[in-house]
């Protein structure tokens, strides 16, 4: 785990964008997600961020290869009439909870966090390729099922290889490229919990800028 003298510059961008900060107490988790410029849905190219204080009062961030956002078959054949959710860039507090993914037809399912409160998404309804984050949000109920998981079915297995595509992992939730990141993510939310803090956690979702495009 890697440990800062400093706090985290991460938490001052949050700061700036009128998120709240959890800088007191131990293990006080704030969970940011830095969505890629990259627009072309299919990869795992962002990243869950886990920061907050450890027993000895020191800053540690932590920073997970994730996708914020659908993969190729979820945006090319929506579940949802209306398109695709896309989680749109703020801050949901106590929005996830500790509980069950993946329960289905018999099977258990596994520990993840499940969405609980309803957040903003964007509905991505056209049916390409491309993540639509610049079209106007609408609110997503929290029964919508857009989980924080792992991208397997038994991640606790630690049989996860390391993907390049998302493929039918994410639907409009939150996946964890590698099944050993994902336990760790998830160690870290049940230790929260364990220290009396509750089994909700907050997520803040942080859109990168676009490259600038030069001049012509």
């Amino acid at each position: 785990m890697t440990v800062h003298a400093a706090r985290p510059h991460l938490l001052h961008i949050a700061e700036s964008k009128g998120f709240a900060v959890f800088d007191r107490g131990r293990w006080n988790l704030n969970v940011i997600g830095t969505r890629h410029p990259n627009r072309t849905a299919g990869t795992y190219d962002d990243v869950m961020n886990v920061i907050g204080l450890d027993d000895n009062d020191r800053w540690f961030h932590r920073s997970y290869a994730w996708t914020l956002d659908s993969g190729r078959s979820g945006l090319l054949k929506p579940v949802n009439r209306r398109g695709t959710g896309i989680i749109a860039e703020g801050q949901y507090r106590g929005a996830w909870r500790l509980g069950q993914h993946g329960v289905s037809g018999g099977r258990p399912g596994y520990r993840a966090l499940v969405q609980c409160k309803p957040i903003r998404v964007h509905r991505d309804d056209n049916r390409d390729l491309v993540l639509n984050t610049d079209i106007p949000t609408v609110m997503a109920p929290a029964l919508s099922r857009i989980n924080c998981h792992a991208s397997s079915n038994d991640p606790y297995k630690l049989l996860g290889k390391a993907r390049k595509r998302i493929g039918p992992w994410s639907v409009a939730c939150m996946a964890a490229e590698l099944d050993e990141d994902f336990v760790e993510f998830m160690q870290l939310c049940e230790r929260q919990n364990e220290e009396g803090l509750g089994p909700y956690v907050t997520i803040s979702i942080i859109n990168a800028p676009q490259p600038a495009r030069m001049a012509t």
